[in-house]
């Protein structure tokens, strides 16, 4: 309160006042005030038309509010306006990118391949690797050790058409060279493997519900954790995680320089980003290459664009083998034989309630407290026909920007403009006027301060509704954890993938039954790799015409396999009301199935397992990084 006061006060003395009307934007947004905040940005930028900051902080309130074309044109001239390098800028864009469902993925795909290259030719890191490599490889030596070191002398930067970093970087493997710490010794006379994770989100946070396993269920008789901490914000969270770590080393505050080189001293065999271009990341620092062996995981669904980094986990649901995200020319796509995701609920967990409907006179109240730029036109038109398939239900929304009465009428202004397009593709069914959709059947909540009170608002809705072609993925663990089914939707490969799950699970099912076989688990059914076609599959199949295959669209019905509820999963808009509809259409089912039962599904199955999701982790690890010619 004392700091706006201080910004308001100078802009009683002058109105016009840039960086006073950035700063006090700032402190209206982090209030939940995104009207005022964005009137004070656009002022900012009137009176310096050029002030990148500002454009920047514009950007993510257009995000905020789902303007996603604004946001991206927003960082664009944030990124033109700067004197310098704007790293932030970029890498928001590049994160927006990933909401939009107009743009082919190659064009997604290019953007991120570029920020990579613009950032590696702006470390002159090929120079530092050159350097380093100087110390460690002879000036005589064999034939190949000649001939690979005067390649490296030889390529200046950039490397134009000599050759990539990448090139580099597989030259050092192939003839034993690396020019960061040696992993010759991995597994032998005692040593253990050192493996850091980096992260800016080490506190009550997202992504800290799935880096605990990793943390904590690492084998202790192979591996040493190494926690690099980007995160300002400490929490109880934040000591939880901190068991965990056999070192903890702070790293905020630090340059790019002297945290790479912080790594580089730690003898780190494996360094994993878990950010990538969200907020406080390192990735800056993996583009010097302090580990030999670089991964991405969890903390975004794309490529981070460096050819510094080996691999992103994922797995075949996510990812299935058609995906379109080129990522393999970059980072090569490791998938452990099951969810690459592996959820640590809250401790503290609130009773699951009994399903609304039940008391509301069968009612069905469906929702979403994903973000609310997720929630393209797309996906509220669908929605909307879901409540016109489901006589008198209702639509829960609960995000960030609903605490704005003007973003919450801009909002419903948009919910009722869709309404009338929807009415005129789809009239009014059977005469039935319960079907006509407008505002009186939806409810918009703000975000809730605590953990607590967020999840039990899961006990206002019946059935979560998820977006694409981002989907869920912590709300999604929280709907389950809540005993709320989610009505997710996937692209065309990963519906082939879950189509041909099924078959299987049918036919391991019957063999059960007539001879007592065992059946088959959600990995062998969903999660392994490919394998020939069964008699009668075909290549193509119904849905081909869906979207393109990419992570983020995928992420919900990889979660939704690993408990065991593929019923959930829709692999068309026809299938998702469907699905919804009989969900909704009886109250008891869904409390004796779902509501009753799904917390526990949820804890007792493989996505909440750190026990065994991560030796397997640990086994593709190592699997992969044989096939970089390392030993371990």
């Amino acid at each position: 309160v004392k700091t706006m006061e201080c910004f308001r006060r100078c802009l009683d003395v002058d109105s016009k006042h840039a960086h006073a009307l950035n700063n006090l934007a700032a402190t209206y947004v982090q209030r939940g005030l995104t009207t005022a905040a964005m009137e004070l940005l656009e002022t900012a930028i009137e009176v310096a038309p050029t002030f990148a900051e500002a454009w920047n902080n514009l950007g993510g309130v257009y995000r905020e509010v789902g303007e996603i074309e604004k946001s991206i044109n927003a960082y664009q001239r944030a990124c033109e306006c700067a004197t310098g390098e704007f790293r932030a800028a970029a890498q928001n864009r590049l994160f927006a990118f990933n909401y939009r469902d107009d743009l082919p993925v190659s064009v997604i795909d290019a953007e991120h391949k570029q920020w990579g290259a613009d950032l590696l030719k702006s470390k002159q890191l090929l120079k530092k690797v050159r350097d380093r490599m100087a110390a460690t490889i002879p000036e005589q030596g064999t034939e190949l050790e000649v001939e690979t070191w005067g390649k490296m002398k030889s390529c200046p930067w950039p490397p134009a058409e000599k050759a990539t970093m990448k090139e580099y970087l597989k030259l050092t493997r192939k003839y034993g060279y690396w020019p960061m710490p040696s992993t010759e010794t991995w597994g032998k006379s005692g040593r253990k493997i050192r493996i850091g994770y980096a992260s800016g989100d080490f506190f009550t946070h997202s992504v800290s519900y799935f880096s605990a396993s990793p943390l904590k269920h690492h084998d202790r008789s192979k591996y040493e954790v190494v926690c690099f901490v980007n995160n300002q914000r400490h929490d109880e969270r934040t000591a939880f995680l901190k068991d965990f770590a056999d070192e903890w080393i702070e790293v905020h505050g630090k340059n790019e320089d002297e945290i790479a080189d912080i790594i580089y001293d730690s003898k780190i065999d494996i360094l994993v980003d878990l950010a990538g271009h969200t907020g406080n990341n390192l990735l800056g620092v993996f583009a010097l290459k302090p580990s030999p062996i670089q991964l991405t995981w969890i903390g975004y669904p794309n490529s981070t664009g460096l050819e510094t980094i080996e691999y992103r986990i994922s797995d075949y649901v996510a990812d299935p083998s058609t995906t379109r995200q080129q990522c393999a020319e970059l980072e090569g796509l490791l998938r452990p034989e099951r969810c690459f995701l592996c959820y640590s609920p809250p401790l503290d967990l609130p009773e699951v309630e009994k399903a609304p409907c039940l008391t509301s006179g069968g009612v069905t109240t469906f929702g979403s407290f994903n973000n609310i730029y997720k929630m393209n036109d797309g996906v509220i038109r669908l929605w909307i026909r879901v409540l016109k398939h489901v006589p008198r239900s209702r639509l829960l929304l609960k995000c960030k920007p609903f605490a704005c009465p003007k973003m919450k009428a801009k909002f419903e202004g948009r919910f009722l403009r869709l309404c009338r397009e929807v009415e005129k593709e789809r009239p009014l069914l059977d005469d039935d006027e319960t079907s006509l959709v407008d505002l009186s059947r939806v409810d918009m909540m703000p975000l809730l301060p605590t953990t607590d009170q967020h999840l039990q608002c899961y006990s206002l809705m019946d059935i979560s509704l998820d977006t694409f072609p981002y989907s869920g993925t912590t709300t999604t663990c929280e709907s389950f954890l809540m005993g709320v089914p989610v009505v997710t939707k996937v692209t065309k490969g990963c519906g082939a993938r879950i189509r041909r799950g099924r078959r299987m699970a049918e036919k391991s099912r019957l063999a059960e039954n007539e001879n007592g076989g065992q059946r088959a688990s959600v990995e062998e059914l969903f999660f392994s790799a490919p394998t020939p076609l069964l008699e009668g599959e075909s290549e193509k199949e119904e849905g081909e015409g869906g979207a393109e295959d990419v992570h983020a669209y995928n992420v919900s019905a990889s979660l939704c396999c690993a408990i065991g509820c593929d019923e959930m999963v829709a692999i068309n808009d026809k299938q998702y009301v469907e699905i919804a509809k009989t969900l909704a259409r009886d109250p008891a089912i869904l409390q004796e199935k779902y509501r009753s039962k799904l917390r526990q599904n949820l804890l007792s199955s493989s996505l909440c397992s750190g026990a065994t999701a991560i030796p397997a982790f640990e086994n593709a690890l190592e699997a992969a990084v044989s096939k970089l010619g390392v030993g371990v």
